[in-house]
C-alpha cells in the first residue's frame, strides 16, 4: 500500500481493501517548517487545519489533507466517495490567495457533510471490526500460551516416564478415577502444587466433554513429535559426519512380531571435541527376515531418514547365517550395491562362539558345566535351599545361558572362590533334609565339588576371565577397530602363553583350594584298558597310565587347543581388515616401511575405497601426506587412532593433511561389536512387556528413543513441538 501514503497518487479506482485501509486511519497533517510558494510567492499554512467559529473557538479540520508530492490540498472523504467534481475532491487545490473562501464553501457543501457521514460511519464500523479482531487475537494469543504453558508439563512428564520405561496409561483414562496410569497420576500430583495444571484440572473436571488433550491420542501424537525431533538431531549428526556405518540385530518382542534394531555409528565432531556415537534410529518390524528382506528394509529405513547408503563404511551383525553369509546375507545384499561398505563380524558374539565351541570339545567339558547347572538348579528350586545359599555365599550361583556373554564366568566365578561356603551349604541341606531324592541330589553334587579333578577343572575360570575382560573392553561404545585388533592379538598371546605353562599354575591353585577343604588333592587311578594284540603288530598300543598327565592332555590341551583353533577361525575376517587397513592402524610402524612398501598399502587402500571412478582419498596424495605427517606427529599421539584424529582437529591439521583426515574418519566408523543393538533390545522389553503387549509401534519407537537416546532427549529442544502442537490446539477453542 505504498502507493496510498500520498493522497495524489491514488489510484482513479479504489479496490474495497483500499479503501479499508484509508478508512481506519486518520489522516496525517503534514507540517513543514516552509511550504513552497507559488508564482505569486503564497503558499499553504497550517492555519488551513482548523476552522475558527463565531465565537472564537477552533474546530480541527481531520478532512483537510496536504499533499507534498503536489503542493496542493484535498478533501479526504470526498476524494474516497468521489463525492463531487470539485479541485479538493480530484486534482487538488492550490490557489492558496483564496484557500480560506475555498475551505468555508467546501465545509458546509451538502456534498462534503454526505461523504463526512459516510466516512464516520466507515470509520466507526472498520475500528469496531480491527477492535474485535485485537481482542479476537490477545485472546487466541492469550489461549495459545496457556496450552503452550500445559503442554511444557506434559511433555515433561512424558519425557520422565518415558526415560524410566515406566508406562503411560492405566485401566482408566479419566481424571481422579482408581488406576489410571502414571500419566494422569502425575498430572494429579503436580496440580496439586502447580498453578498452571491445577487450572487446567479443574477445567477438565467441570466439563468431560471438553478439550483436555490427556487422552492417550494426545501422548501418541506428543510422543510420535519428541521421538521424531530427537531422531532428526541424531539424522543432522550423521549427515554431518558424512561417512557411517550400520549395526544391526533382531528379537522377537512380546507379541510375536520380529523387531529390528538399526543403530548407525559414525564420528560427531563439535567445538573441537570428537566423539565416537552409536546412535538408535528405531524399531522396524520385518516380515522378511532372509538376506534380502532385511537388506530392503534396511535401505528404506535409511531412505526415509535422508541417509545415503553410498556414503555407508562398515556393517556389523551377530553370526546369523541370514546376516553374515557369503551368497545372500544382508552383507552380501549390500555389498553388491556398496562395496565400500565393509563387513565386521561383532567380536563378542564371536569370543561367545569360542567359549560355545570348547564347551563342547570333550565330555569332561561338558559335565562340568552340567554340574554347575545342577548347582543352580537344585539350590534354586526350593526357597528353603535358596535360603540356606544365602546364608553362606556371598556369591550366589547363576544359571547358563547361550545368549548372555557374561554368564559362564558369573557361574564358575560362584564356585571358584566358594569350595567351603559350598560345602557347608549342602552339609546343612543334608542334615535338615527329610526328602529321599532332596537328600540324594545334595548328597552327588558334594561328593562332586569334592573331587579333586573338578576343583582342577576350575582352570575354566582363567581362560574365562582372560576372555571376559576383552569381551567387556569391546562392549564400549566407543572402542575402535585399531585397538580391538590389538586386544585380540593379546588375548591370542594369552592363550598361547596359557597353553605352555598354565597348567602348572593351575595345578598350584587347585592344590591349595584342596587343603583348605580337606580334600585329597590327587588323582584317582583306574584300571589300565589292555587292548587285544594282534598277531602282526610289532609294538603294544601304549595307553595313559598316569591319571594327571591324561587330565592334562585330554582336558586341558583339549581344551586350550580348541579354543586357538576356534579364535583363530572365527576372527579371520579381522585378520583381513587388518591387512587392508594395518598399515595406518599403528603410526610408528609407518616409519620403519620402506616407500615402496608405503605406497603399495596407500594405493591398495585406493582402490578399496573406489567405486567406479569415484575413491574416497587419493593413494598418492596419502602417501606424501604420510611422509611428512609422521615426522610432525608426537610420540604421545601415536597410540590410538582416535588420538590422532583429536591432534589432528586440535591443530587444524586436517585442512593440511586431508587425506589421513578422510582415512582415520572412515576407520574409526568400523563397527566393533552389536552390543548397542543388544542393549536396545533391554529397552524393548522393558517398554513392550506382559502389560503393554499392545503397543502401537509408533508408540514403541517413539518411547524407546527417548529412553535409549536420553542423553540427546535432555540436550534436544522441544519448545518448536509445542510451539506448533499449541498452536493448532488452541484454534480449536471456542471463543
Amino acid at each position: 500500500y505504498q502507493k496510498l501514503k500520498d493522497i495524489c497518487t491514488w489510484p482513479v479506482i479504489l479496490t474495497v481493501a483500499e479503501k479499508n485501509v484509508l478508512m481506519e486511519k486518520v489522516p496525517r497533517k503534514i507540517c513543514l517548517n516552509y511550504f513552497p510558494k507559488d508564482h505569486k510567492n503564497r503558499n499553504f499554512s497550517e492555519v488551513y487545519y482548523t476552522r475558527k467559529m463565531s465565537n472564537g473557538e477552533l474546530i480541527d479540520r481531520q478532512w483537510l489533507v496536504y499533499s507534498k508530492e503536489k503542493n496542493a490540498i484535498f478533501c479526504f472523504p470526498c476524494k474516497l466517495f468521489k463525492s463531487g467534481s470539485g479541485q479538493l475532491e480530484t486534482h487538488g487545490f492550490n490557489d492558496w490567495q483564496h484557500t480560506s473562501e475555498k475551505l468555508k464553501r467546501h465545509e458546509v457543501s451538502k456534498t462534503h457533510f454526505k461523504a463526512m457521514d459516510t466516512w464516520t460511519e466507515a470509520r466507526f464500523k472498520a475500528i469496531n471490526h480491527s477492535n474485535v479482531i485485537h481482542l479476537s487475537e490477545k485472546l487466541y494469543i492469550k489461549e495459545k500460551q496457556k496450552w503452550k504453558n500445559i503442554l511444557e508439563r506434559l511433555i515433561a512428564i512424558i519425557q520422565y516416564l518415558a526415560e524410566h520405561n515406566m508406562a503411560l496409561r492405566g485401566s482408566s483414562d479419566l481424571l481422579n478415577t482408581p488406576n489410571n496410569g502414571n500419566f494422569l497420576g502425575l498430572v494429579e500430583l503436580m496440580a496439586r502444587y502447580d498453578s498452571v495444571l491445577m487450572e487446567h484440572v479443574s477445567y477438565v473436571k467441570a466439563a468431560r466433554h471438553r478439550v483436555t488433550y490427556l487422552s492417550k491420542d494426545t501422548q501418541n501424537e506428543l510422543i510420535s513429535l519428541m521421538g521424531n525431533r530427537i531422531r532428526n538431531t541424531l539424522i543432522d549428526r550423521i549427515k554431518a559426519a558424512k561417512y557411517f556405518s550400520v549395526i544391526l540385530d533382531c528379537t522377537p518382542d512380546i507379541s510375536h512380531e520380529e523387531q529390528l534394531s538399526c543403530i548407525i555409528r559414525y564420528i560427531y565432531i563439535h567445538n573441537g571435541e570428537i566423539q565416537i556415537c552409536e546412535s538408535f534410529t528405531g524399531f522396524l518390524v520385518v516380515k522378511d527376515t532372509s538376506g534380502l528382506g532385511l537388506a530392503t528394509t534396511l535401505k528404506q529405513h535409511l531412505n526415509d531418514c535422508g541417509l545415503d547408503f553410498t556414503n555407508c563404511r562398515g556393517q556389523g551383525y551377530d553370526n546369523g547365517a541370514n546376516m553374515k553369509g557369503f551368497k545372500s546375507s544382508v552383507q552380501a545384499q549390500l555389498l553388491r550395491e556398496n562395496r565400500k561398505a565393509f563387513f565386521t563380524p561383532c567380536g563378542c558374539h564371536n569370543l561367545n562362539l569360542v567359549l560355545a565351541d570348547i564347551a563342547n570339545v570333550s565330555p569332561k567339558v561338558v559335565t562340568f558345566f552340567g554340574i554347575i547347572q545342577r548347582l543352580y538348579t537344585f539350590l534354586s528350586a526350593s526357597n528353603y535351599r535358596y535360603d540356606i545359599a544365602k546364608k553362606h555365599l556371598k556369591l550366589t550361583p547363576k544359571t547358563l545361558s547361550d545368549t548372555r556373554w557374561e554368564c559362564r564366568v558369573e557361574s564358575v566365578k560362584a564356585v571358584r572362590f566358594q569350595i567351603k561356603e559350598f560345602v557347608q551349604v549342602f552339609e546343612e541341606i543334608l542334615t535338615e533334609s527329610k526328602d529321599a531324592k532332596t537328600y540324594s541330589e545334595a548328597t552327588s553334587l558334594l561328593k562332586e565339588i569334592q573331587f579333586f579333578p573338578f576343583i582342577l577343572t576350575i582352570i575354566w575360570y582363567e581362560l574365562l576371565v582372560k576372555v571376559n575382560r576383552v569381551s567387556k573392553i569391546l562392549q564400549q561404545k566407543d572402542m575402535q577397530i585399531d585397538v580391538t585388533i590389538s586386544f585380540l592379538d593379546n588375548l591370542l598371546k594369552e592363550l598361547s602363553t596359557f597353553r605352555e605353562n598354565g597348567y602348572h599354575k593351575c595345578m598350584r591353585t587347585a592344590k591349595v583350594i584342596a587343603e583348605e577343604n580337606n580334600i585329597i588333592p590327587h588323582f584317582l587311578q583306574r584300571r589300565v584298558a589292555r587292548s587285544k594284540r594282534q598277531y602282526d603288530y610289532e609294538n603294544v598300543d601304549e595307553s595313559i597310565k598316569n591319571e594327571e598327565e591324561q587330565f592334562r592332555i585330554q582336558y586341558f590341551l583339549l581344551v586350550i587347543d580348541r579354543a586357538i583353533e576356534s579364535f583363530k577361525e572365527r576372527f579371520k575376517l579381522y585378520e583381513d581388515l587388518k591387512n587392508n587397513f594395518g598399515f595406518l592402524y599403528n603410526f610408528k610402524k609407518i616409519k620403519n616401511l620402506s616407500k615402496d612398501d608405503l605406497l603399495k598399502n596407500c594405493n591398495n587402500f585406493h582402490i578399496l575405497l573406489q567405486d567406479g571412478q569415484i575413491s574416497d582419498i587419493d593413494g598418492t596424495d596419502l602417501f606424501e601426506e604420510l611422509l611428512s605427517f609422521i615426522q610432525v606427529l608426537p610420540e604421545n599421539n601415536q597410540s590410538c587412532l582416535l588420538d590422532i584424529l583429536k591432534y589432528l582437529i586440535e591443530l587444524k591439521l586436517n585442512l593440511v593433511y586431508p587425506n589421513i583426515y578422510i582415512s582415520i574418519r572412515i576407520l574409526l566408523t568400523l563397527p566393533v561389536t552389536i552390543a548397542t543393538a543388544e542393549r536396545s533390545f533391554s529397552k524393548l522389553k522393558l517398554i513392550k512387556n506382559y502389560l503393554r503387549s499392545n503397543t502401537s509401534q509408533e508408540r514403541l519407537v517413539g518411547l524407546a528413543m527417548m529412553s535409549i537416546e536420553r542423553e540427546i532427549s535432555h540436550e534436544t529442544d522441544f519448545s518448536n513441538v509445542i510451539n506448533d502442537f499449541a498452536s493448532a490446539k488452541a484454534r480449536k477453542v471456542r471463543f
